[in-house]
């Protein structure tokens, strides 16, 4: 049962506590992390191959890769997959079957994730929205590289405790997470995520996470039906232009810029802004490097947060 509408609001989320920013744990990174696989794939690849895979997969995704161990790390599974020895044979794979490209694109591209990462920013939005919700009739949030889920299920739950404190109706909030992996949207979708997903949530907002997840067994959680209802997600290469003109509030686009070259950075950063309504916020990771040739009408607000002036 949605239960926005009952007369006892929720109580604030966590996130509007006084002087957060002191709290902002300096190493969020650090947090726990997967196990990692010390067997990584020790297939050599050779200059001419990493040249036609770079200007392959970088042409389709604007990614960038250090050399040849970074992509060597990221395609390995794909060998390892297809039980090839050699990236000559994985190359000639790809060019006799080039439904190979996109699963390509799913090996490389980064998902590192977690719930109210860089919770910061989520605090902007709680006042962001109550500076904003009522000067239009409907309010657009997009998590422009979604991932699998965790970012825009957090904004989800932040919007809904914010609304239902306040007894406002969230359903006039839209929000909508894109990514350009098949893989990861579906598992966002799915909105089923292991124990140890929910155990890298700061610990100041765990108890908050959990009122919006269900326990499925001993290990899966499952978010809840009414946070689900309030997203929805689909496949966008940010590479391509916007589908957006001037019809979103907030976009969040964080730890995506770095992968990125400056060109691209700034082709990106521009349609951005040609996206936002006047006024609307764009939301950068923490430690992304900022385009060096800013568009004009854009305002820093700090915390790697940019409002559109005009």
């Amino acid at each position: 049962m949605d239960t926005t509408h009952t007369k006892t609001p929720m109580p604030d989320s966590p996130l509007v506590k006084k002087n957060r920013t002191a709290d902002i744990p300096a190493a969020a990174e650090a947090a726990l992390r997967a196990p990692f696989n010390i067997t990584a794939d020790m297939r050599e690849m050779d200059e001419d191959q990493f040249l036609f895979l770079q200007k392959l997969l970088t042409g389709k995704t604007g990614i960038r890769f250090r050399d040849r161990a970074h992509l060597s790390r990221k395609l390995g599974s794909r060998l390892r997959i297809l039980k090839l020895e050699t990236y000559a044979a994985y190359i000639k794979l790809i060019k006799n079957n080039p439904a190979e490209i996109p699963l390509a694109i799913e090996a490389i591209t980064t998902n590192e994730t977690f719930f109210f990462r860089d919770f910061i920013h989520l605090v902007a939005l709680e006042k962001y929205l109550d500076k904003n919700i009522h000067t239009t009739n409907s309010f657009k949030i997009w998590s422009a590289a979604s991932s699998s889920g965790e970012e825009v299920y957090s904004i989800a739950m932040t919007v809904h405790a914010w609304s239902a404190a306040r007894r406002i109706s969230p359903h006039t909030i839209k929000i909508i997470g894109s990514d350009i992996d098949r893989a990861v949207l579906k598992r966002a979708t799915n909105g089923l995520y292991h124990h140890y997903q929910v155990e890298r949530t700061p610990k100041d907002y765990k108890a908050f996470l959990l009122r919006y997840l269900k326990k499925n067994d001993e290990d899966y959680f499952s978010v809840k039906a009414h946070i689900k209802k309030m997203v929805c997600f689909k496949r966008f290469n940010l590479t391509q232009t916007l589908p957006f003109n001037q019809t979103l509030d907030v976009i969040f686009c964080r730890n995506v810029f770095l992968y990125f070259n400056q060109n691209l950075r700034n082709q990106i950063f521009t349609g951005m802004h040609r996206a936002l309504r006047p006024g609307g916020l764009l939301i950068m990771g923490l430690c992304e490097p900022v385009p060096l040739d800013l568009p004009l009408g854009f305002k820093y607000m700090g915390n790697s947060m940019y409002m559109k002036t005009d």
